[in-house]
C-alpha cells in the first residue's frame, strides 16, 4: 500500500483499532527481557513420587535458576565414560517453581514453551500432568489452562529423565534452556504461528507472503481482523495490509500478500532484516501480536559451481559447533553463543552446522543478524540420539514427524537458514541395512517438505558405498552432505546432478600452548601424554589437518561449503585419548574434545590464525608460534600463519631467512597418486550392532600417506581391483606397495592405462621385503594405474596400506606434509637462545605485518580482562574473564600451571571456569582451578534484578590476589 492508502485505512478504522495500530511499532510487542519465569526454581536429583503435587514440601532442595544443568556441577569420574565427558549426567530430577495468576486473566489460556530439556520431560501443573516430550534437543510448547488456579498460587513441576537417552557426546541434564510462559486470548496466533516466505525475488523487488494461523478456543466461531505491518531494515513500515477472516473452532490460516520495491537483500555481508508485524484484532480488541523476522535473498545449492548467494558464488567457511559452552556445559545463555561468534567471525566464519540436533533459538537469530549461513540439522541418527531405542522403521513411522513439525515451524522463518538436513552418519541407513532405506529417507523429507517447502533437505554422510543408484537412498533429498576425505567422489560420480556439501572437515587435533620439538612423522602420530601438538600435524584417522581440507575446496569447486570439526572443543568425544579408534598405546583417557579452532574456554589455538589466514579477507593476519621459553640447546620449529606469500624471521635482531609460500599448483610430491581419485571393486565397512561405522577402509585410505590406514575389499572374493586417477597423463619409474601384511601372500598385477579402458601390465625388477613390494621399470606414461589382486594366501582379503606412484627413485619422507608449505612458512631446527623471536610478513613484496614471541622471567603477577565491562542486570547476561600469569614485563608465562581460588561479591555469581586442557579433571563450577599454559577463563552470571558492581578475585599461591569490577546495569 501506498502511505495515502494506509492513512485512508487507518482512519477508517474505529478509534480503539485506530490506537492498536499505532502502537506495532512500539511497547505493544513482545520485550526482550527474559522471562520472570526462569528464576526462582528449586532443583532436586533422584526419584520422586509425589513431587508434582502442589503442597509437597521442596525447603531443602536447591535453588537454582534457569537455564541449569544439573550434570555440570559434577565431578568427572575418571572410571566413567570419555565419550560423554566421565560426567554422571545419566539420571532423574525434578524443578518445581511456585507463582502466582492473576485474577482478571480467567478465560485466557495459559500456555508454556520449553526450548530444550534433557530429556523426557513430563510437565505437571498444580499436581496435573500438562504435557511431555521426548527429544532433548527439540523445542515444545504445552497448554496449561485446565490446570490453572487464576487468582492464587500455581507450582508447576517439571520431571526430568535420561536414563533411556544415548549420546555420542556430553548432552547436558535438566531445564538447559529458558522457559517463556504467556497468557493469550481463546483466538490467538498459536506458538511458531506465522510463515513468511518470498515467492518472488527479482532485483531490487520481492513479492512476501504472510500466513498467520488463528486458533480459536472460545468454543464457537469468532470474527477477527489480521493486520500485518511489513518494516523494512531501517524501521520504518514500508507496507500494510488486513484481512476480516471467520475463525472456526478448527482455526484457521490467514494469508496476506505484499509487493515490495528497493528491496534490501539478506547477504553474509549486509545482513539486511524485515519485521512482519501481526496483530490480531477480535472483539473489539488485540488479542494477540507477534513480531516475525524475515529476509529477502535468493540462493542455489549448484551441482557444479559450489553455493550461490543473491546470484553470486559464495565460498562458504563454516564450522560444526554442538550445544555446549565449555564450563557452562549444555546451559544455554545467549551471551555465550554472541561470544563464540565473535571469535569465530574474527577468523572468517560465515556458515553453521547445526551438529547434530536443533540449536536453541537464538543461536538462528544471532545468525540472522550477523549473516551467518545455517546449515540447520535435526538428528544425528534414527535411534537412541534420538531419544527412543527402536528400529529404523518405527522411528522414521511413529516418531519422526512430530520432532520434524516443532524443529522446521520453529525455525522457518530465519534467513539464515537455507538448508534442512534430516540425519547424520546413520550407519544402518547408509548400509541400507533394512532394504528399505529410500523408503525411510523419503518418509523423512516428505515430513520437511510438508512443513517447509521453500528449502533444500540435505543428509550427512560417511559411507562411500551407500550412493548407489540401485539402492535409491538419496533421490528423495534435493542435496547430500559428506564427511571428511573424498567420500564425496562416489555420490559426485552416481549423483552428477546433485549438489555435494561437504558437511565436515578435518578433524585435526591440537592442545593449544602445548608444543612439543619432535614433529609427528604422519598425521596419527598421536604420542602417549594426552597432549596433541599445538602445531596441529595431527587429526583422527579418518580425517586431515587443515591444508589438505584448503586444496579440495581449491580443486573441487562443485563442494559446496567447507564445514570444519569443530569450531570449538567441547565436552566429550576425546579422539584420540581414548575416543573412537584410540591407538593401544594411548592409555589416558581424556574427557574433552581435541578438534576445536578454539578450546574450551575460548581460547584460539595455532589453528584459528591459519584458518584466520585463509578466510578472513578483510584483516591482515601475522601469527608466530611457538612460545620462546626453552632450554639452551633446544632445536626449535617456528611456524606463521599469514595472509602474506613470505616471511622473515629474525632472532634477537639477527636475519634467520626469508622464506616464500609454496605455490600448490607447483608443489613437488613424491607419490603422484597421494590424494587423487580412486576406485575399487569393494571397499570394508565395519560396524558395531547399533549402525555406527567403526571402520570406514575406502579406497582414499591407499594414497593418504598414512601407513596407519588401509584399503580393504569388502570381503575374501578374488579378485579384486584398488585404482587410482592421476587426474592427467604423467611419467613415473617406480610403484611401492605396503601391503597390510607380508607381501608374498598376495598374487597381483599392476597395470596401467591412458583411458580407463586399455590396459597394459606394467614389468620391471620387483623385490618384497616383508610388507612392502617395490617395482621399478623405465620411464612409462599413463594416467590411470591399477592393482589386480587375483589370489591371496591363507583366504585373506586384499588390503592395502599405501599405495605410491613415484616419478622419483625414491621417497624417504612423508609426502602428506608437503602441502604445508602452501599454506604456513616453517623454520626448522632454530637453535634455542633467550630473546625475541620476530617475524616480518610481506605480501606482493609489501610489508603487511608482524608478530614476536619473547622469553617471559620468573611469574610475577595475575592479569584479569573482563570481555566487557557493563552488563545487563537481567539474570542472563555473562561476562567472560581471561586470566593470564604474567612476568614483571607483562609478558605471558607459557608454562604456568598454578592452581587459582576465586571469590566472587557484588551482583553476579559465579559460574565456572576453563583453561583447555583435554586431560584436566578439575570440576569446572568449583571456585578452584588450575591454569594450563598460562591461561583460564572465568565466568561470571548477573543477577536477576540486582543492578550494581560484581568484584572478581583471584588467588594463587606465590603472587599478589588481583581483582577485577565490572558493572551490572538495568
Amino acid at each position: 500500500m501506498t502511505k495515502t492508502r494506509r492513512s485512508l485505512f487507518r482512519a477508517s478504522l474505529a478509534g480503539c483499532f485506530v490506537l492498536i495500530l499505532a502502537t506495532l511499532s512500539s511497547a505493544a510487542f513482545p520485550s526482550a527481557k527474559p522471562d520472570p519465569i526462569n528464576f526462582g526454581w528449586r532443583f532436586a536429583e533422584g526419584e520422586n513420587a509425589t513431587a508434582m503435587q502442589p503442597g509437597f514440601d521442596d525447603s531443602t532442595w536447591e535453588a537454582v535458576d534457569l537455564p541449569h544443568d544439573w550434570a555440570i556441577h559434577k565431578n568427572f569420574d575418571p572410571e566413567g565414560d570419555p565419550n560423554t565427558a566421565k560426567l554422571e549426567w545419566k539420571g532423574e530430577g525434578w524443578y518445581r517453581k511456585t507463582f502466582e495468576l492473576p485474577a482478571d486473566a480467567q478465560g485466557k489460556r495459559l500456555q508454556f514453551l520449553f526450548d530444550g530439556v534433557m530429556a523426557n520431560p513430563t510437565v505437571y501443573l498444580n499436581g496435573e500432568e500438562v504435557g511431555s516430550w521426548i527429544y532433548g534437543y527439540n523445542s515444545f510448547h504445552i497448554d496449561a489452562t485446565d490446570a490453572a488456579n487464576f487468582g492464587g498460587e500455581n507450582v508447576l513441576a517439571v520431571h526430568v529423565d535420561t536414563q533411556a537417552h544415548h549420546s555420542r557426546w556430553y548432552p547436558g541434564a535438566g531445564i538447559y534452556r529458558k522457559v517463556s510462559m504467556r497468557l493469550v486470548d481463546p483466538v490467538h496466533i498459536p506458538y511458531w504461528g506465522v510463515a513468511v516466505t518470498t515467492p518472488r525475488v527479482e532485483d531490487d523487488e520481492a513479492s512476501v507472503q504472510v500466513d498467520v494461523e488463528l486458533a480459536n478456543e472460545t468454543g464457537k466461531a469468532q470474527s477477527a481482523e489480521v493486520v500485518v505491518e511489513i518494516v523494512d531494515p531501517l524501521g520504518e513500515v514500508v507496507r500494510t495490509e488486513t484481512l476480516a477472516v471467520e475463525v472456526p473452532v478448527a482455526g484457521i490460516k490467514a494469508t496476506l500478500q505484499f509487493e515490495l520495491d528497493a528491496v534490501k537483500r539478506w547477504d553474509v555481508e549486509h545482513p539486511h532484516l524485515y519485521t512482519a508485524k501481526t496483530a490480531i484484532l477480535a472483539d473489539r480488541g488485540m488479542s494477540d501480536n507477534l513480531d516475525t523476522n524475515f529476509g529477502i535473498r535468493t540462493y542455489e545449492w549448484t551441482a557444479d559451481d559450489g553455493f550461490h548467494l543473491n546470484g553470486r558464488r559464495v565460498d562458504l567457511q563454516g564450522v560444526n559447533e554442538h550445544h555446549t559452552h565449555g564450563m557452562l556445559g549444555a546451559a544455554f545463555f545467549p551471551r555465550a553463543v554472541e561470544r563464540k561468534f565473535e571469535i569465530l567471525r574474527d577468523m572468517g566464519v560465515n556458515a553453521l552446522r547445526t551438529s547434530h540436533n536443533p540449536e536453541a533459538p537464538e543461536v538462528l537469530e544471532l545468525c540472522d543478524r550477523l549473516g551467518i549461513v545455517v546449515f540447520n540439522e535435526l538428528y544425528d541418527k534414527w535411534d537412541r540420539t534420538g531419544g527412543v531405542d527402536v528400529d529404523t522403521a518405527t522411528f522414521v513411522n511413529e516418531y519422526a514427524e512430530r520432532e520434524v513439525r516443532n524443529f522446521v515451524r520453529r525455525d522457518r522463518n530465519h534467513p539464515s537458514v537455507m538448508l534442512w538436513s534430516v540425519a547424520n552418519e546413520d550407519g544402518a541407513v547408509l548400509t541400507n541395512r533394512d532394504g528399505k532405506s529410500a523408503e525411510h529417507v523419503a518418509k523423512m523429507v516428505s515430513y520437511f517438505e510438508k512443513y517447509d517447502n521453500t528449502r533444500p533437505t540435505t543428509m550427512g554422510c560417511h559411507v562411500a558405498s551407500g550412493a548407489r543408484r540401485e539402492w535409491g537412498i538419496f533421490e528423495a533429498l534435493d542435496s547430500s552432505g559428506w564427511n571428511y576425505s573424498q567420500r564425496y567422489m562416489n555420490f559426485r560420480k552416481n549423483y552428477p546432478e546433485k549438489p555435494v556439501i561437504y558437511s565436515e572437515t578435518a578433524s585435526a587435533f591440537g592442545t593449544r600452548g602445548h608444543y612439543e620439538l619432535d614433529l609427528p612423522e604422519s598425521k596419527i602420530d598421536f604420542g602417549d601424554d594426552g597432549f596433541q601438538n599445538g602445531f596441529i600435524l595431527t587429526s583422527a584417522p579418518w580425517g586431515d589437518i587443515p591444508e589438505h581440507e584448503f586444496e579440495r575446496m581449491r580443486k573441487h569447486r562443485f563442494l559446496n561449503g567447507d564445514f570444519v570439526w569443530t569450531g570449538f572443543d567441547y565436552l566429550g568425544e576425546p579422539t584420540p585419548a581414548r575416543g573412537v579408534n584410540s591407538p593401544p598405546e594411548l592409555k589416558l583417557e581424556a574427557r574433552s574434545s581435541y578438534f576445536g579452532i578454539v578450546d574450551l574456554a575460548g581460547l584460539p589455538k595455532d589453528t584459528f590464525y591459519l584458518y584466520r589466514s585463509q578466510w578472513n579477507k578483510a584483516d591482515r593476519t601475522v601469527h608466530l608460534s611457538p612460545h620462546w621459553n626453552w632450554s639452551e640447546g633446544d632445536q626449535v620449529p617456528a611456524i606463521i600463519y599469514t595472509d602474506g606469500d613470505e616471511a622473515e624471521l629474525f632472532l634477537n635482531g639477527r636475519s634467520i631467512g626469508r622464506k616464500s609460500k609454496v605455490d600448490p599448483d607447483q608443489m613437488q610430491t613424491a607419490n603422484i597418486a597421494y590424494q587423487k581419485t580412486s576406485y575399487a571393486s569393494s571397499s570394508q565397512v565395519v560396524q558395531d550392532e547399533g549402525g555406527n561405522v567403526l571402520t570406514d577402509n575406502t579406497t582414499d585410505k591407499a594414497f593418504d600417506g598414512n601407513p596407519n590406514t588401509r584399503w580393504a575389499a569388502a570381503d575374501g572374493t578374488a579378485p579384486q581391483f584398488l585404482k587410482v586417477d592421476l587426474g592427467e597423463e604423467r611419467s613415473f619409474k617406480q610403484i611401492r606397495i605396503q601391503w597390510e601384511r607380508a607381501a608374498e601372500i598376495y598374487d597381483y598385477a599392476v597395470l596401467i592405462s591412458s583411458d580407463d579402458e586399455n590396459w597394459t601390465p606394467v614389468g620391471g625388477e620387483e623385490r618384497r621385503i616383508g610388507e612392502l613390494t617395490t617395482i621399478e621399470f623405465d620411464w612409462v606414461d599413463a594416467r590411470f594405474v591399477k592393482l589386480e589382486v587375483n589370489e591371496i594366501a591363507d583366504n585373506r582379503w586384499a588390503s592395502v596400506r599405501e599405495l605410491e606412484v613415484l616419478d622419483k627413485e625414491t621417497a624417504n619422507r612423508n609426502p602428506y606434509y608437503d602441502v604445508v608449505d602452501a599454506y604456513r612458512i616453517r623454520f626448522f631446527d632454530i637453535p634455542y637462545e633467550p630473546g625475541e623471536l620476530k617475524v616480518v610478513a610481506y605480501r606482493d613484496g609489501q610489508r603487511i605485518g608482524e608478530a614476536a614471541v619473547q622469553t617471559a622471567g620468573p611469574p610475577a603477577t595475575l592479569e584479569l580482562t573482563p570481555d566487557r565491562r557493563v552488563m545487563k542486570a537481567d539474570g542472563m547476561d555473562l561476562c567472560y574473564v581471561a586470566i593470564k600469569l604474567l612476568d614483571d614485563e607483562g609478558r605471558l608465562c607459557p608454562w604456568a600451571m598454578d592452581e587459582l581460588s576465586f571469590e566472587t561479591e557484588g551482583a553476579a555469581t559465579f559460574m565456572g571456569v576453563a583453561n583447555g586442557n583435554s586431560i584436566g579433571f578439575d570440576a569446572l563450577t568449583d571456585e578452584t582451578h588450575p591454569l594450563f599454559y598460562g591461561q583460564a577463563v572465568a565466568v561470571l552470571r548477573s543477577k536477576p534484578g540486582t543492578a550494581g558492581r560484581a568484584t572478581l578475585t583471584v588467588k594463587a599461591e606465590g603472587y599478589p590476589k588481583s581483582k577485577v569490577e565490572v558493572l551490572f546495569a538495568d
